[in-house]
């Protein structure tokens, strides 16, 4: 209760009436407030707290205002019922001093000292002072501690409490140490607060989980006037997300008829995955865990194998290329051709491979290179271009294969033999008809194929077989068929077994049948058939198990 200052005019109405009129004059009042209570904070539970009051010349009574009430006065400094309160100090130097021991909540507030006017003086009111009695949040807490299941990709709040305390508590948020802004704060007064000084406040921050959150803690940092560190509520990630999937083999080099193995790597979360595999496309049957077993040939070069892994959250695919090392092939063999002496000629010899073939062209019983070209080309052909040429195409890592065409001159033959040649009767007549016109004479005899390859040829199991069959006679044949169980192959590949036709030094033509990998059932008969402007030919050729 404030007392409020007496008018001049009234107090001399008042003195004429009740004393023989003495006059007053407030103009020359003596009692002033030399030290006022100031804006304090103190601890809960804190040994004491003074507000000071200090008043010189003091005339009138002191009181002790809390939140516009009495509460005591200098006429009874122990102040009845608040015995946790005193008024103390020197009277006689004016001090007036409130004094709180075993400070509670109870005690916050706003508190006053004023002075009552006196005959002489004026009342006096001091300076409103703020106490305030500081607590640290009673409870510090993180919705969805200690680990919190989140997806990626989708957004989350968390909430962060921190009640009952005073002032009320600030909130910092924290990523792996890391600040973090962006969080909506709100405080109120705590509930179910007795004494109705405590405060709660609460921060909500939104996160969207991204993978490299997993495991991280994200922490709230509580803190006010009360505490000298921040009270820490923590959380762990847990994120769940669907497959990430790598598709990779083992050995990273794959070469042509070896087994490698493709292995699914995947980081997922729940880390209960099933896995589908697929080669172009067609699923693999049978093939259920995250690595499979593939025997690669060269038709797997370029092959897409891909795996599909599922869990609760989704399905990812991932994918690879196959880079198959293969030895070469020969793509185009080069011809025996003929030309008129001075015309231009080529030949052509193409292989395949992986990595990419080398060709290089010599001269039959020369180690000279003619050429690194598929193409052997000739300008000019001259007599001493006649002969037999050897293109050798190579891929690094494999054995090289070789192939021959033939180039001549066309020219009609000049016989120089003597027109009349003599014997004599019973004796052996041997008649001479000789030419030097070149490229050499060669006289062929026109018959139905002869097949002159070994009935029986051998191999061992697991190695590659190559049965022969091969023809000397002329015509060339234009067509040589294999033919075995339910099998017919010309050239080309059928699964493990591949055909190819290469022509002879001696002008012939000979069919190689590849058998890759030869298992027990491969040993039996294989039936080659050649034909040719004449007629036809068969022959059985019996592959038998070596050693």
């Amino acid at each position: 209760m404030l007392f409020p200052e007496i008018p001049v005019n009234c107090c001399v109405l008042i003195c004429l009436l009740l004393s023989s009129c003495v006059h007053l004059e407030y103009a020359n009042a003596t009692q002033s407030l030399t030290q006022e209570p100031a804006d304090t904070a103190v601890n809960f539970g804190a040994g004491a707290v003074t507000l000071q009051c200090v008043v010189a010349e003091k005339s009138g009574q002191l009181f002790w205002i809390k939140d516009g009430e009495h509460i005591g006065s200098d006429k009874d400094v122990t102040i009845p019922g608040l015995s946790r309160y005193a008024i103390e100090g020197d009277a006689s130097a004016g001090e007036y001093n409130l004094k709180i021991t075993g400070v509670a909540l109870a005690d916050d507030g706003l508190y006053q000292c004023q002075v009552t006017p006196s005959a002489m003086d004026a009342g006096l009111n001091s300076h409103t002072a703020k106490l305030t009695v500081q607590r640290p949040p009673g409870s510090v807490s993180l919705d969805g501690s200690p680990t919190m299941s989140v997806k990626v990709s989708e957004a989350v709040n968390l909430t962060c409490n921190a009640n009952g305390a005073n002032p009320a508590a600030t909130i910092a948020w924290f990523r792996d140490n890391a600040p973090l802004e962006g969080a909506i704060y709100s405080s109120g007064r705590a509930a179910n607060d007795v004494s109705g000084k405590l405060w709660d406040a609460v921060s909500v921050l939104s996160i969207t989980p991204e993978l490299n959150d997993h495991g991280l803690v994200y922490e709230c940092r509580a803190s006010n006037a009360a505490v000298t560190e921040p009270i820490v509520a923590g959380l762990t990630f847990d994120v769940q997300h669907a497959p990430v999937v790598a598709v990779e083999t083992i050995p990273a080099e794959i070469r042509e008829e070896t087994t490698t193995i493709c292995r699914c790597v995947v980081d997922a979360n729940p880390r209960s995955v099933s896995y589908v595999w697929s080669k172009n496309g067609d699923t693999l049957a049978g093939v259920e865990s995250n690595q499979m077993e593939l025997l690669v040939t060269k038709e797997d070069h370029k092959a897409t194998i891909k795996c599909s892994a599922t869990n609760t959250i989704g399905t990812t695919e991932g994918s690879m290329e196959l880079n198959v090392l293969y030895g070469p092939r020969l793509v185009e063999v080069p011809i025996s051709i003929s030309v008129d002496e001075g015309s231009p000629a080529q030949m052509e010899c193409i292989g395949d491979g992986n990595p990419t073939p080398t060709t290089k062209w010599t001269r039959l019983g020369s180690r000279a290179t003619l050429s690194t070209m598929q193409r052997l080309q000739f300008d000019t052909v001259r007599g001493s271009d006649v002969g037999v040429y050897v293109c050798s195409v190579t891929v690094p890592g494999f054995e090289p294969i070789t192939t021959i065409g033939r180039l001549d001159i066309n020219a009609i033959p000049v016989i120089d033999s003597p027109s009349v040649q003599r014997a004599k009767v019973g004796s052996t007549a041997i008649l001479e008809c000789r030419t030097d016109t070149k490229p050499d004479l060669y006289l062929f005899l026109l018959a139905i194929p002869v097949i002159d390859s070994p009935s029986v040829q051998r191999a061992k199991i697991g190695s590659t077989a190559i049965l022969e069959c091969r023809t000397d006679t002329k015509p060339d044949p234009y067509l040589i068929m294999w033919s075995w169980k339910d099998i017919e192959l010309e050239t080309g590949s059928e699964g493990r077994f591949e055909a190819e036709q290469v022509e002879t030094a001696a002008g012939g033509i000979t069919s190689l049948l590849h058998i890759k990998r030869v298992q027990k059932e491969d040993y039996g008969d294989y039936n080659c058939t050649v034909w040719n402007d004449v007629g036809i030919q068969s022959k059985i050729i019996m592959l038998e198990q070596q050693g």
